[in-house]
């Protein structure tokens, strides 16, 4: 798979178009196959350093997503696949670990 990824934070030049591994679906996630993105200000704020922010590096950027399901994980309907998505980063459960970090 190709992913646009920088591998330190600062202006556009450490944008690299390469190869990533496929990511690995877990158990209550979807792997969306990407049709659209949009560029937002979060992904410019998140490429140049937000203070506090500690990212794994080489990261994959990008919040505003469309595109269709591929998998889903063994917790997850599979009827999902095959449908066409929106990802709103916005959203949470406001309870797993993620959503409370």
């Amino acid at each position: 798979m190709r992913a646009l990824v920088f591998y330190e934070h600062g202006g556009p030049e450490q944008l690299r178009y390469t190869s990533v591994p496929e990511p690995v679906v877990g158990p209550h996630e979807a792997l969306i196959e990407v049709k659209a993105v949009a560029l937002n200000h979060l992904d410019l704020w998140v490429r140049a350093g937000i203070p506090g922010l500690n990212l794994a590096m080489p990261h994959v950027g990008g919040s505003d997503v469309a595109g269709v399901v591929a998998a889903v994980g063994e917790e997850v309907d599979s009827a999902w696949v095959g449908r066409r998505v929106v990802v709103n980063p916005s959203l949470g459960c406001g309870h797993c670990e993620q959503c409370l970090a």
